[in-house]
C-alpha cells in the first residue's frame, strides 16, 4: 500500500472574509478569539459585580476571594460549552460538504463532464 499524503490548505482570514461563495467558514477561525475575549469580559464583569454589590471592606475581600472565582468559572464553562456547540455545528457542515463532494466525484467519475 502506498502512503498518500493529503494536504488541506486553510485559506487566510481576508480571503475567507471576502469570499462571496461562503465555501469556507469564518466562525471556526474566530472561536479562539471569542473564547479569550469572553474570559476577559467575564473576569472584569465578575470583579465589578462583587466589588459594587458588597458594602464592607471585608465583604469585598471575601467576595473577591470566594465569590468572584465561582462566578468567573461558571460563566467561562457556559461560554466554552456554547462555543463548542457552535464549532461542532460548523464542523458538521464542513464534513457534510466534503462528503457530498466525494460522493459527487464517485458518481460522476473522473472522465464524466457535468453540465
Amino acid at each position: 500500500m502506498a502512503n498518500v499524503s493529503v494536504e488541506h490548505k486553510t485559506p487566510d482570514f481576508l480571503k475567507i472574509l471576502l469570499d462571496t461563495s461562503f465555501s469556507d467558514f469564518l466562525a471556526l477561525k474566530l472561536i479562539k478569539f471569542f473564547y479569550i475575549l469572553g474570559c476577559i469580559v467575564f473576569g472584569i464583569g465578575a470583579l465589578i459585580a462583587v466589588w459594587e454589590y458588597t458594602e464592607s471592606f471585608l465583604g469585598r475581600i471575601a467576595g473577591v476571594v470566594i465569590l468572584w472565582p465561582i462566578l468567573f468559572i461558571v460563566a467561562v464553562v457556559i461560554w466554552r460549552v456554547w462555543l463548542e456547540l457552535v464549532a461542532a455545528i460548523f464542523r458538521i457542515a464542513e464534513n457534510t460538504t466534503e462528503m457530498a463532494g466525494d460522493l459527487n466525484r464517485r458518481q460522476t467519475g473522473p472522465d464524466t463532464v457535468v453540465a
